[in-house]
């Protein structure tokens, strides 16, 4: 099975070849695109790192594998990642998920990035849902639902 932090790493490196993306991020670099890690004893609580994740930043969490049948009935095992987007003061998140959703990386083949695999023992991910999540202080940022399946046998 596929190391999380591996993934995880992987995950944020194709996220942050994606230009258009990272040109509405604040600031617009790719260190405004960060995976979250559990680290004890400082870093484990993914609650903590969403709350406090900066405006106009995007934030990849590695959230469960599992069992699973994949096409043709195969059983595989299956990962589930979720991206955070928050957006700076007076910028819609909608225009971020949209950079994130839609977007190219480069170099690449001009196809958009959930197209193909980011990792060569994975396959293409699927983007299983969107939408709004409310942190604890009521300020709403947005939430994308990954879902892929390992390359091969469990």
């Amino acid at each position: 099975m596929i190391d999380i932090f591996e993934f995880t790493d992987a995950l944020v490196e194709k996220l942050q070849s994606i230009p258009t993306l990272v040109a509405e991020l604040e600031p617009p670099t790719v260190e405004s695109i960060i995976g979250y890690y559990d680290i004890q004893p400082s870093q484990n609580s993914v609650s903590s790192a969403i709350y406090g994740q900066r405006p106009g930043s995007v934030l990849v969490v590695y959230k469960e594998f599992a069992l699973e049948a994949a096409e043709g009935g195969i059983v595989q095992n299956a990962h589930y990642a979720e991206i955070y987007v928050r957006a700076s003061r007076g910028q819609s998140p909608w225009s971020l998920v949209r950079q994130l959703t839609n977007g190219v990386p480069e170099p690449g083949d001009g196809q958009r990035w959930h197209y193909c695999p980011f990792h060569p023992d994975l396959q293409r991910p699927e983007i299983s849902s969107g939408g709004r999540e409310t942190d604890q202080e009521a300020v709403d940022l947005w939430l994308i639902k990954l879902k892929t399946f390992e390359v091969g046998d469990p």
